[in-house]
């Protein structure tokens, strides 16, 4: 039996050749358990679960209460969990994440009371206090979202200033030595301001790297892992940050390979230098768009001669990379997103992730559909009933299908090329991109299915 059950529902059904490990939770559930609750967290990707399975697993802790963090795409799954629960009788559920935090009109629409927004970690820790042990009131807790028989009542998100103050995340409740990637984060936020990206918090806090290289540290002699993800919204966003985490790393002797997603105008040759001296293997830059108007349109100013160089000096180090692309941004044309697929084999990336251009709530892109009368507040609610089945945007002129097609293109292109096969087979070093040249070779040949291009070969190796 558990106080509290922390559960992240149904989503992708992630193979776990490209599972990274969660954070969000075991941050809240580290702050419970310093505070005297038993927890479980609950990841039903990992644990291969679905709704019905979650249910029956978090009804048999007998829980207190219940935390389950939304996702937008997970949002029919979280409709069916919390209808499923409360057959069960469990019915003290709180929702929270980057979905409600953007949007808490969705507790109303789940029936539930509580959600909290932003940064959870001391504000469900209230809330727990309040509903569990009568300790405190609502108007304690940062954040929160009340639904009182339809009235709601949401306050403004939480964002935590000094991030240095959590205790580490509870890693103990979840599989960790499972998961390919252990994702660390020495950064919260992100201060720019792009048209699709649905960070929440514009105010970037930073980790000691004291703290994060003592993470780091305790991962390798309590579990074994040998890769960290950065999980940074920018990892080189202060250069300085970075080269004295790369020189505490070297003179501790903290030997893992690690990977970091930024931004091609914020490295340069020296600084990816110390990086991959301190174990950096793979770096991920957004180019979001072959074509610089339309990026630059999109809030990603960056220039073409930035991003070639920061691929090219990668190379020339040794240093892995993947080049994100969106299709479907304003203003871009079919002719547009084949400009992108050459650009991206222009600049010669290890990997590269096309994607079609999605809407969520919060976003520049989300506020403009509005203000063009192109969407609704209602389209989250029709999506969580499965009466909305897409959040692709097209920009006009564009037909889904059109957009599909041109990604099915950049992967035949990009990934079916004789050069780019040969050298991924030749380069396979572990059993997970043995299985990426395998799909690889039988995509060549016909056999495998192109459907979802874009998760097919998206891994960090």
């Amino acid at each position: 039996m558990s106080d509290v059950v922390l559960v992240y529902p149904p989503y992708r059904n992630t193979p776990p050749g490209r599972s990274y490990s969660p954070l969000g939770l075991p941050y809240v559930a580290s702050v419970l358990e310093n505070c005297g609750y038993s927890v479980r967290i609950v990841d039903a990707d990992m644990e291969r679960l679905d709704v019905g399975s979650v249910a029956s697993v978090v009804a048999a802790e007998r829980p207190r209460l219940v935390g389950i963090t939304v996702l937008t795409h997970a949002l029919p799954g979280v409709l069916s969990l919390v209808e499923s629960l409360r057959r069960l009788g469990i019915t003290n559920v709180v929702v929270g994440g980057p979905h409600i935090t953007a949007d808490p009109q969705m507790v109303a629409d789940l029936g539930l009371r509580y959600g909290i927004r932003g940064e959870a970690e001391y504000g469900f820790v209230k809330l727990a206090k309040y509903v569990l042990d009568g300790i405190g009131s609502e108007d304690d807790v940062e954040g929160l979202i009340v639904n009182d028989g339809g009235r709601l009542r949401a306050g403004r998100p939480c964002f935590l200033e000094d991030i240095d103050a959590l205790p580490l995340p509870a890693r103990h409740l979840v599989r960790t030595r499972d998961y390919r990637f252990t994702v660390v984060f020495s950064s919260r936020g992100c201060p720019y301001q792009c048209l699709y990206c649905a960070e929440q918090c514009r105010n970037v806090r930073f980790r000691s790297p004291d703290s994060v290289v003592d993470e780091i540290a305790g991962l390798v002699r309590d579990y074994g892992i040998r890769d960290v993800d950065f999980g940074d919204s920018v990892f080189t966003l202060d250069n300085e940050h970075v080269l004295e985490i790369c020189r505490l790393l070297r003179e501790r002797s903290v030997r893992v390979r690690w990977n970091c997603i930024t931004r091609a105008d914020l490295v340069d040759r020296k600084l990816l230098g110390v990086m991959k001296d301190s174990g950096c293997r793979f770096v991920s830059f957004g180019v979001e768009s072959g074509v610089e108007d339309i990026r630059f349109a999109g809030g990603k100013r960056i220039t073409d001669d930035a991003i070639r160089e920061a691929f090219a000096s990668c190379r020339q180090l040794g240093l892995r990379t993947r080049a994100s692309i969106l299709f479907g941004t304003p203003g871009e044309t079919v002719a547009d997103m084949r400009k992108s697929i050459d650009f991206v084999r222009s600049i010669r990336p290890d990997y590269a992730l096309f994607s079609i251009t999605q809407v969520f709530p919060g976003t520049p892109l989300f506020g403009r559909l509005l203000r063009e009368g192109k969407a609704g507040n209602d389209v989250w609610r029709n999506f969580m009933h499965n009466k909305t089945l897409s959040l692709d945007y097209l920009p006009d002129g564009v037909t889904l299908e059109e957009a599909y097609e041109v990604s099915r293109e950049a992967f035949r292109r990009f990934y079916l090329d004789n050069g780019y096969l040969w050298g991924k087979v030749r380069g396979v070093g572990d059993v997970y991109e043995l299985s990426e040249a395998m799909f690889l070779v039988l995509a060549k040949l016909g056999v495998a299915s192109l459907r979802e291009p874009a998760d097919e070969v998206c891994t960090n190796a």
